[in-house]
């Protein structure tokens, strides 16, 4: 918005609302983003509790399955059992049921055990779930293993889950390893410790360390494997993502359970999906109250903005209906006296003396311009002098001619050219070709009086010829390369000049093939001290051009002794 083409009073009002507006909204948000940070990262460290109370749960169901199989591994009477050859499997089956009964193991916790040996017996504990028998793959990996041995998710033919847990079954005494001892963990014992996590907001479920479901809320899921989908790997590193998870917004809270699972490789999760809605409830009604409490606060902005852009305005208003009584001619006008002394009555006060200031200025000003109309009859007697010079110059060319002195005839018409050109009626701007035109009528005369000493040669472009340029910026440098660079030569020497546009720019390039000089003379005191050329000389030329156009155009030279010199002049183009 341009505030220019506004009126005062608006202008104020909007700065004023707008001024209101910042200000308010500024204090407003930060407020409420402080609060919604607090009660985030309340929410969060309550998720964060929640999930480590699980850790001393989870411990103690692990504490209980392997202190259970410690307690198999010490009763002789199964190393005895198993070992009776002359005892049938059915007989050893139901004595090992009885063993087991009296050992009071939590069912609760533990589905089955199976025990397998080398004969290829296997003797299961709790066989009502008629659950698979252990995977050959398992027990081979059991033997390879000198710690016990996760064995990931197996289901009886009810979709009960059990989480298998298998190590090797040795003689406690003997060290004499006997087969396998495989103990089903009921998954249902594992989602108890879990459930009430995040109750409120979400559900929670276990992760291994290889992205298989181990306990969840849908039985369903138990067992499968994580898609490696996109969010897959939010499950990497503990703590907080958002993201989306079956078409909704959620936050994924992981947390590693500091369980002997990394004694034995094995890594568990627990990942809390939770529901942005649910989490962040408190702070969605904070949202609401804040748009309600921002839109009041823009109504009361804009309110105050208006009176208060009313009562500016009022004085202003009386001060410009005198203003345009002034500007009618009532030169008397002044303003009553005010009750307030603030800014606005200093401007009214300064009316006045304002009007006074106006009058002074006007008489002056009529002094003025008698004065200039005094100058311009002096500036219009000069101009008798330059037109005196052309008039004789040009009847000394009619009496060289009429004589047939055409050197003398050649001559005076250059001069004349050169004058003509220079002054131009006092304008400040001359085309490009008259500038060369000048250059011309110089080298013209130059040549008759050093004849054969030295050749010139105009490349200029024909797309700039028409452009205007400052008068009298080449002729001197030609002038300095004829005085001071071939005239000291031993043999003719040459000149070129060289004019093109460069974007908005034009550039001129004056050669010689003089004598050249030291690069050292280039500096502030050599140069305009050592190297000047004719009235105007190059100081005078590289102030001219950037008082003109800017510091950022004028003269370059560059010059070696014995190879010539080279002038580069840049204006800026005017059309």
């Amino acid at each position: 918005m341009n505030l220019r083409r506004l009126k005062i009073k608006n202008r104020i009002f909007v700065v004023l609302l707008a001024s209101l507006l910042i200000s308010s909204s500024i204090v407003f948000q930060t407020s409420r983003f402080i609060s919604q940070s607090v009660i985030e990262k309340y929410m969060y460290n309550r998720v964060i509790l929640n999930q480590e109370k699980l850790d001393s749960a989870m411990n103690f169901l692990i504490d209980e399955v392997n202190m259970l199989s410690v307690r198999l591994l010490v009763n002789d009477r199964i190393y005895e059992l198993l070992e009776d050859k002359q005892v049938s499997q059915l007989i050893k089956k139901q004595r090992l049921n009885a063993i087991l009964d009296q050992m009071l193991i939590n069912r609760e916790v533990v589905e089955d055990i199976n025990i397998i040996t080398f004969d290829g017996e296997v003797f299961q504990f709790n066989n009502e779930g008629q659950a698979n028998s252990p995977d050959p793959f398992l027990l081979k990996e059991i033997q390879h293993s000198n710690v016990p041995v996760w064995g990931g998710i197996n289901k009886d033919q009810n979709g009960n889950a059990v989480i298998l847990l298998g190590r090797k079954f040795r003689n406690f005494f003997t060290g004499q390893q006997l087969g396998y001892l495989v103990i089903n963990i009921n998954e249902r014992a594992l989602y108890r410790t879990f459930e009430n996590t995040v109750k409120d907001w979400g559900y929670s479920f276990i992760l291994s360390d290889d992205h298989v479901i181990l306990s969840h809320p849908n039985k369903e899921k138990v067992g499968e494997v994580v898609p490696q989908s996109e969010w897959s790997h939010h499950f990497i590193h503990d703590g907080f993502k958002e993201t989306q998870y079956n078409g909704k917004s959620v936050i994924l809270a992981n947390h590693t359970i500091p369980t002997d699972f990394k004694k034995q490789g094995e890594q568990w999760k627990i990942v809390s999906v939770i529901s942005d809605d649910h989490l962040f409830y408190t702070i969605n009604q904070i949202k609401q109250y804040a748009l309600i409490i921002q839109f009041i606060i823009v109504i009361l902005a804009i309110v105050i903005s208006f009176i208060a852009s009313f009562k500016i305005i009022k004085p202003l208003k009386r001060l410009n209906k005198k203003l345009n009584k002034f500007g009618k001619g009532q030169s008397n006008t002044s303003l009553a006296e005010s009750n307030s002394q603030d800014e606005l009555w200093m401007l009214e006060n300064s009316f006045n003396d304002m009007v006074i200031r106006i009058n002074d200025l006007i008489e002056r000003n009529n002094e003025a311009k008698d004065q200039q109309r005094k100058m311009e009859l002096v500036a219009l007697q000069a101009q008798i002098n330059p037109h005196f010079i052309y008039n004789t110059l040009d009847a000394i060319s009619w009496i060289a001619k009429i004589h047939k002195q055409q050197d003398i005839e050649k001559m005076t018409l250059a001069l004349a050219t050169f004058f003509r050109m220079s002054l131009h009626k006092g304008d400040k701007y001359i085309s490009v070709q008259e500038e060369i035109e000048i250059v011309k009528s110089y080298t013209t005369i130059e040549k008759m009086r050093f004849p054969d000493r030295f050749t010139i040669h105009y490349n200029i472009s024909p797309d700039i010829v028409k452009a205007k340029i400052m008068k009298i910026i080449i002729q001197p440098f030609v002038e300095n390369a004829i005085k001071h660079g071939i005239a000291k030569k031993k043999g003719p020497g040459h000149i070129t000049i060289n004019g093109y546009r460069t974007s908005n720019d034009l550039r001129f390039e004056i050669i010689d093939t003089g004598i050249g000089f030291d690069k050292k003379m280039l500096n502030q005191s050599d140069f305009h001290s050592n190297y000047k050329g004719g009235g105007y000389g190059m100081r005078n030329v590289d102030e001219r051009i950037k008082l003109e156009y800017g510091e950022g155009y004028g003269v370059q030279i560059s010059s070696k002794i014995g190879h010539g010199t080279k002038v580069m002049i840049t204006v800026k183009i005017i059309e």
